[in-house]
């Protein structure tokens, strides 16, 4: 072998290096592409039910209303005295049409639910100090925060509590 075959030789194997670290370079960067669509994937379909579930949630009222009223008498409490006073108001007010348009959008519940409770207030607390269950209603509010509401429903929450404590 001469030098011009070293050279090309040597020029070759540098050529096959820079080639190599090219198109490991392109791969990997493939493979972060594909692991970020992978996780955008999962946040927009699965994380907490994602784009899929949206129209399989029942108005909030109706899954507390399911939930406490039909168990024990604390509950029991708690439906006859929070939820249904609150569910027939809601009840009256909107047609199930416009109910299950409104079960989808969260934000627009807790509007909804948020006027429904500042109007029926004084009825609530009234029967809640009839039953001698002052606390049921923190425990309401409270049950309200599970929801997730983007901290929109905290403030809410917050500030509903703050006008109760100002009376």
């Amino acid at each position: 072998m001469n030098i011009t075959d070293l050279l090309v030789v040597g020029a070759a194997i540098i050529l096959g290096f820079i080639i190599l670290k090219f198109v490991v370079k392109i791969f990997f960067k493939f493979i972060i592409f594909l692991l970020i669509a992978a996780f955008a994937v999962f946040v927009l379909f699965f994380w907490k039910g994602g784009l899929l579930d949206v129209g399989n949630k029942d108005f909030m009222l109706k899954e507390l209303h399911n939930k406490y009223c039909q168990t024990s008498s604390d509950d029991r409490i708690k439906c006859e005295c929070i939820l249904d006073p609150l569910m027939s108001d809601i009840y009256t007010k909107y047609s199930p049409e416009e109910i299950n348009k409104i079960s989808k959008d969260k934000i627009e519940s807790l509007r909804i639910i948020s006027k429904s409770v500042a109007k029926n207030k004084s009825q609530i607390m009234k029967c809640l100090k009839e039953n001698n269950a002052d606390s049921l209603w923190y425990s309401f509010l409270s049950e309200l925060k599970n929801f997730d509401f983007e901290n929109k429903l905290d403030k809410t929450i917050d500030f509903i509590k703050e006008k109760q404590a100002d009376k």
